[in-house]
């Protein structure tokens, strides 16, 4: 086995670093002490498959863990070390205490197992199931992701007494689409010291997301708090005595939005009222099943078996087959999410494909509503959900109102694409050929720019675009305003909400800003309001910022805007104004710029025009330079300069033209300065130019 098959990553984390934080938590570690190499067995059983009954202890590590390949570890002694497994895994019965295990692809049976103390780190989970009935979990810990796509985890029987699940994350909705991810467990003993929030423990049984509930006794139990997720049930004993908001019980079923309702039996149900939203239905019997008055939007439709009583307006149900050749039902209505569905020979033409979500799908429809087409196995049409859908070509179709958030356009050709309306939002359009396109200046809103990812090979004539390394700004027109307010506008558009409020994506804004360096640069400023920018290492070289107000607040070091009606509450905002620190000015127009709260550290400048109607504290203007403490004035022209009581504590001015500068009350302490041009007409007392340089003496 290389490395690279079976080497460990503690995500940062070493082996011992694993071991010093049982060890912080005050969990014991068997003695290593007495172990020999390999009490039991030998060095070359390690090439065996059968290690059963072998002390291992004392065995090496690659990368910090032992590693292991479908070997039969059945009652073998592991205690403390730090241990990757991969492939067909047997560790029932063994001694596992104080262990730290990673998994990796493959089947382990740790029924029976002795885990007391063990840190179990499951990774993404992906393709793992884990046989942990009858396992001793005492004081254990199990932690990160613990189900991924494929997974399966036995806890029946399972002691669970003060494990600690806090830290054990849940997949999000995509992660579960095209698995079953499936938690069992029933007469487990103990309690958790912690679960994860929407999780609890109740007769016998983990009840939370993505559990097996078939069979379970309910009955009175408070389940409100209960994140219910795909949870697969029937058969349930008992009535709860409540439930979380949406999900009904149903003939033994518990039926609401984001369930697995794969395989389920569901005849004849009376789904009057039921939100079935995001819902997995795969080989799931509808036959004469009442939807009409059912909720269906963000369904996700494998295939269904059988033929619904009614459906809601703008839904048809399809025959098909699927993937097994067999003949299977879909339902196609809006806001559908259809996965590897068979369209061979499906009149599709009357129903409503508006918000309709597709991935993989195969062959070719009998008859499509006007204006939509299959294209890279999506149906793609106006109003189509397209969200991180990859294309290669779009051209000349309507897609009129759709959403192509966080589409890959990567070298896409939209040469003729109706765009009006579209969503375009973390779009990757690097390469892409947008000159032909179709409704561009509709596109999501006239008043303002778009952010999207990577560099169009071609736009619009009527369109402006700049961009960062790795972000664009397109706006929609030859006039598009240009200022900080609508930069900040956009950056409030794309987010939908205010900084400090919940969900706000500071990532997101400062795309937006790393692009505002470029948009700046050569721009007429003129009245601009730049009010809380953060130019931070902006170039804003031939900018004219005439009448711009420049005062503001900054929190943590970047810039938050806040709108003038907002109340949103920012944690650590303080009055400092924009911050232009290693900010290019050169050539710009500050003409009455409110710089009085600004911060100029590290600021460049140099043929500024204009005069600005306020500067900060110990600040001066002349020779259209911004002259003050650490201020960047390389190369600077200062000839004749009045520098007054100007600290010059930190500023460069290497290689600056000083001809006749006054600089008798200055103070130089701290200045940066070589190859300095000419000489002053004074300098302060008890300082000298010396070989280019500011030199006391």
């Amino acid at each position: 086995m290389s490395c690279q098959e079976g080497g460990i990553d503690f995500r940062g984390r070493t082996a011992a670093f694993a071991i010093a934080a049982i060890v912080f938590l005050g969990l014991s570690i068997p003695s290593l002490a007495s172990a020999g190499p390999f009490p039991g067995c030998d060095a070359a059983s390690l090439n065996e498959q059968d290690l059963s009954g072998c002390d291992l202890r004392g065995a090496p590590t690659v990368k910090g863990s032992v590693q292991f390949r479908d070997k039969n570890l059945s009652g073998a002694n592991l205690a403390g070390k730090a241990i990757y497994l991969v492939g067909q895994t047997k560790l029932s019965s063994a001694d596992l205490r104080g262990s730290i295990l990673r998994f990796g692809p493959g089947k382990v049976d740790l029924s029976n197992a002795d885990v007391r103390a063990g840190i179990i780190f499951v990774g993404s989970g992906d393709g793992l199931t884990l046989n942990l009935k009858g396992a001793n979990l005492t004081n254990g810990s199990l932690e990160e992701h613990w189900y991924g796509r494929d997974f399966s985890a036995d806890f029946t029987n399972a002691n669970l007494t003060n494990a600690d699940f806090d830290f054990a994350t849940l997949p999000d909705r995509d992660t579960a689409l095209l698995a079953e991810p499936m938690i069992k467990s029933s007469g487990i003993i103990g309690r958790p010291k912690n679960l994860p929030k929407g999780w609890i423990t109740a007769n016998g049984r983990l009840i939370g997301p993505s559990v097996d509930l078939s069979g379970a006794d309910l009955d009175g139990l408070d389940l409100s708090q209960v994140d219910m997720s795909w949870i697969k049930s029937g058969g349930v004993i008992g009535t709860p005595s409540k439930l979380p908001d949406g999900v009904k019980l149903l003939r033994g079923y518990l039926i609401g939005p984001r369930q697995n309702l794969s395989s389920l039996d569901l005849h004849d149900l009376d789904f009057n009222g039921v939100d079935l939203g995001g819902s997995l239905l795969s080989e799931t019997n509808l036959e004469g099943a009442a939807l009409k008055d059912a909720r269906l939007a963000g369904v996700v439709l494998l295939s269904v078996g059988g033929i619904p009583s009614s459906l809601p307006e703008g839904w048809v149900s399809r025959n098909t087959r699927n993937s097994s050749d067999s003949p299977v039902n879909v339902l196609v209505g809006p806001n559908a999410y259809l996965i590897g569905t068979r369209l061979d020979g499906m009149d599709l033409s009357v129903a409503d494909l508006t918000g309709v979500r597709t991935y993989s799908l195969t062959g070719t429809p009998a008859a499509l509503p006007i204006g939509w087409v299959v294209r890279d196995g999506h149906l793609v049409g106006p109003g189509a959900n397209l969200l991180s859908a990859r294309f290669t070509d779009l051209a000349g179709l309507d897609l009129t109102g759709a959403s192509l958030k966080n589409a890959d356009l990567t070298r896409a050709s939209l040469d003729g694409t109706n765009l009006t309306g579209v969503v375009l939002d973390g779009a990757n359009l690097t390469g892409a050929q947008l000159s032909g396109v179709v409704g561009g200046a509709d596109l999501i809103s006239p008043a303002g720019p778009i952010l999207v990812i990577g560099r169009p090979s071609s736009i619009p004539s009527s369109w402006t675009l700049f961009c960062s390394s790795r972000s664009c700004l397109i706006f929609l027109g030859a006039n598009a305003r240009m200022d900080l307010q609508a930069l900040r506008d956009v950056a409030f558009q794309m987010q939908g909400k205010t900084p400090g409020a919940a969900g706000f994506d500071i990532g997101a804004f400062k795309e937006v800003l790393s692009v505002i360096f470029v948009v700046l640069r050569n721009r007429d400023m003129t009245n601009s309001n730049l009010e809380s920018a953060s130019l931070e290492g902006a170039d804003l070289s031939g900018s004219n910022l005439s009448a711009s107000n420049l005062s503001g607040v900054d929190a943590g070091g970047i810039a938050v805007p806040v709108d003038s009606g907002s109340t949103a509450s920012i944690a650590a905002v303080k009055k400092s104004g924009a911050k232009l620190f290693r900010t290019k000015l050169t050539g710009s127009n500050i003409n009455k710029a409110k710089l009085k709260y600004a911060g100029l550290a590290g600021v460049i400048s140099g043929g500024l025009k204009g005069t600005p109607l306020t500067l900060p504290t110990g600040w001066i203007y002349a020779a259209g330079c911004l002259i003050g403490p650490k201020a960047n004035l390389t190369s600077a022209n200062l000839t004749k300069v009045d520098f007054k009581t100007t600290s010059l504590n930190g500023t460069i001015l290497t290689k600056a033209n000083v001809t006749g500068a006054n600089l008798s009350k200055a103070s130089l302490t701290g200045v940066i300065s070589s190859g300095l041009i000419g000489k002053p007409s004074s300098l302060p007392k008890g300082w000298k130019i010396s070989k280019g340089s500011f030199a006391k003496g």
